[in-house]
Order: C-alpha cells, then structure tokens, then sequence
C-alpha cells in the first residue's frame, strides 16, 4: 500500500471517528438535558409532596392539641352551664336591664335580634341590640354592672359618639347574650 493511500485512510478514519465521537458527544448532552428536565421536575413534585405532607402534619398537631384542650376544658363547661341563666329567664332581662339603667341615670333602648342556633356549643345565644345615652361615664358604670350580672353579653360591635356641644353619648352595641339550654 502506498503513503498516500494509507495517509487518505488514517484521514477517513479520523474523520468517522470524529463523527462518531461528535454523535455521541450531541446524544450526552441532548440526555443531559432531558434527564436534567426530568428531574426538576421530580423535585418540584418531591416538594409539593413535601410541603402537603408538612401541612397534613401540622392538621394532626392541631387536632391533637385542640382534643388536649376539649378534654381540659370540659370541666369547665360544667362550671359555665351552672353560672349562665336558663332561656327562660331572658324573658325577664329587658326589665331588669330598664331597672339598671334607671339606678345609673341612662336612657336604655334593648331589643332581641333572634337567636343564634349552633347545635355544637352547650349554650345558647340570642342577639341583641341596645342603644344607651347619657354621660360617659354612667354609661362605663352601667356597661360593668350588666356585665357583672347573672347574663353573659358576647358584644361584637360597640360604637359610641359624643352628641355636639353636649356632654351626652351615645352607646350603640349589638352582640349575643349567652344563656344556658
């Protein structure tokens, strides 16, 4: 064989090995970066497993804590039911609210909203709105008094304004008054 020919040989050679190295080299990498997809894709799927587990976890801890505190404070429902007043002693409430606001000097309008039935609490609770004027602090006087009472008022809402020029207010408050069932 002649130089020349085994030189175009050793040429040809190097040539399809340099394809061939190439191709293989192009499929790594094409792999690479599909592999590379895949598993950004699987750790984004591993995370929001990840993260529903961690939550799921903590629903657990919750619950745990919550049956904790039931159990403590069971016994004090017990306790609650016997100081709240029975339903029907609210029939009574209205007058003796009007008796409170006349030992402290107010003007007292209170009227029943209805009432709130939720069958989970032990206790019953009808709304109410009332409307109070008078001095500022006859009014403070006679919120701690019906406060201190044989009733529980939940207030959700109190609003009280200054009337001009004049040392009146007016009390506006809605809430729940708790009561026993």
């Amino acid at each position: 064989m002649s130089p020349d020919k085994t030189v175009k040989i050793l040429k040809q050679a190097i040539g399809i090995s340099a394809l061939i190295f190439s191709a293989i080299i192009i499929t790594e990498i094409a792999l690479v970066f599909f592999l590379r997809s895949s598993i950004s894709s699987k750790a984004t799927e591993a995370e929001t497993v990840n993260s529903s587990i961690r939550t799921k976890a903590g629903d657990v801890e919750q619950r745990s804590a919550l049956r904790s505190e039931a159990a403590e404070a069971a016994p004090l429902n017990a306790s609650l039911k016997n100081i709240l007043s029975n339903k029907d002693s609210l029939l009574g409430l209205s007058k003796d609210l009007n008796d409170t606001a006349n030992l402290y000097s107010v003007n007292l309008a209170f009227s029943f909203t209805g009432e709130v039935e939720e069958k989970k609490d032990p206790y019953g609770k009808a709304g109410f709105s009332m409307t109070v004027d008078g001095e500022y602090g006859k009014i403070v006087n006679f919120l701690k008094k019906i406060n201190s009472g044989r009733f529980i008022f939940d207030i959700s809402n109190i609003d009280i304004q200054n009337r001009e020029g004049t040392n009146i207010f007016r009390l506006l408050a809605h809430g729940y008054i708790l009561y026993r069932k």
